[in-house]
């Protein structure tokens, strides 16, 4: 199937700071006891699901997503606590330059469960009762690819994007070396899958030789409206990924054979992350004109206060918390500690996120915390080190 419907433009966006990266400091949600989760009902709300990298060739970039290969997922209590876990086969990053690859993350959350997808492109199901369950595969896994997939809010239907970058040059050491092998090309393909079905082809692009206006689309989310992609696609960075959550400009619905609609976010409103009622908090390019813009395009709030990065909407829609502060639709504003990156929310009063204790500018990933917007200044040290990826 021919694919140029799904051609609309992307720039190969490098962001200009040095690169820092980091590792875990210690520890993982602790296992409940078997005691424990055999006299205690398992909870279903109130519980994060994060991502860590724990075992040799899992790393933690600079910040969440970014340059990341995470290898263990975990649903845990904000008690420090894991409900259930599993490791997995970590990613392979694939080469870009001087810079580290941006990535979606390798879980997500639906039909009150997590899916996880592996280096091989195996798609498993993690209940908070510990079941796994093998749910399909995607075609990926080699070097120099990368896949980002989304799954249907009952948990049946599946939907992946895989972008095969050209094969690396192994002869690229100086500034100014080719990158990749003279003639390879890169491609796009999509797939899609029902729970406990193969994956089939929807499409599969050939993009070329290297160059900076690949058109490439990431699937990045589900909503009522079904499957969601960026269209302008943000590959990688030098300074971590900031908690851009959907690393692309412009979101755009897919249909059925994955070919996208009219846009949903102007060109001029980078998306953060998109609510429940399908209203999408956005932003300029430099973290100001914070706003939200609901299902039909028009701006329903804005945070003329507040300012970028790590933004991130709570799930009523009426405070936004980013790197320093937080910030209500009326105005009213409350600081945050320097060391707090803010990465999501547990529910419309409690911000999670993780800590920089080492450098305080988001580019090493440490001990996860929440901060409650009663008390501001404290941090609540969860104990472990991950990045979240959703709340269930």
């Amino acid at each position: 199937m021919a694919m140029n419907r799904w051609c609309l433009g992307v720039a190969l966006l490098l962001s200009a700071c040095g690169q820092a990266s980091g590792s875990p400091r210690h520890g993982s949600p602790t296992a409940t006891p078997a005691s424990a989760a055999t006299q205690t009902p398992v909870p279903t709300l109130g519980l994060l699901v994060v991502l860590e990298a724990r075992r040799a060739g899992s790393t933690f970039g600079g910040g969440p997503d970014a340059y990341d290969a995470h290898d263990t997922v975990a649903i845990a209590g904000t008690d420090g606590y894991a409900k259930a876990k599993q490791t997995f086969k970590p990613r392979t990053l694939p080469f870009i330059g001087n810079a580290g690859t941006v990535m979606q993350p390798e879980a997500r959350v639906a039909a009150g469960a997590v899916f996880y997808i592996d280096g091989n492109g195996a798609v498993r199901r993690l209940d908070v009762n510990g079941t796994v369950t093998q749910v399909t595969t995607f075609p990926f896994g080699q070097p120099q690819q990368e896949v980002s997939f989304a799954v249907s809010p009952d948990g049946k239907h599946m939907v992946a994007s895989v972008f095969t970058l050209p094969s690396k040059n192994p002869n690229a050491h100086e500034i100014g070396d080719p990158l990749y092998v003279a003639g390879s090309h890169a491609y796009l393909e999509l797939f899609a899958a029902d729970a406990g079905g193969p994956a089939r082809s929807l499409g599969r692009t050939d993009l070329g030789t290297e160059s900076n206006s690949w058109h490439v689309l990431r699937v990045v989310g589900w909503d009522a409206m079904g499957p969601v992609a960026t269209l302008q696609q943000n590959f990688g960075s030098q300074q971590g990924s900031l908690g851009n959550g959907f690393e692309g400009f412009q979101l755009a619905h897919l249909d059925a054979s994955g070919h996208p609609g009219s846009p949903i976010t102007p060109a001029d409103c980078y998306p953060w992350q998109e609510l429940a009622d399908m209203s999408v908090l956005c932003s300029s390019g430099n973290y100001t004109d914070i706003r939200v813009i609901n299902a039909h395009g028009k701006s329903v709030a804005t945070f003329s206060g507040a300012t970028g990065p790590f933004l991130t909407i709570s799930p009523d829609g009426t405070w936004l918390a980013y790197h320093g502060g937080a910030q209500n639709r009326n105005g009213a504003h409350v600081t945050l500690p320097d060391k707090f990156f803010p990465e999501g929310w547990l529910d419309a009063s409690t911000i999670i996120g993780y800590q920089d204790s080492k450098y305080g500018i988001g580019a090493t990933v440490g001990d996860m915390a929440l901060v409650r917007l009663s008390n501001p200044g404290h941090l609540e040290d969860l104990g472990f080190t991950g990045v979240l990826a959703g709340v269930l």
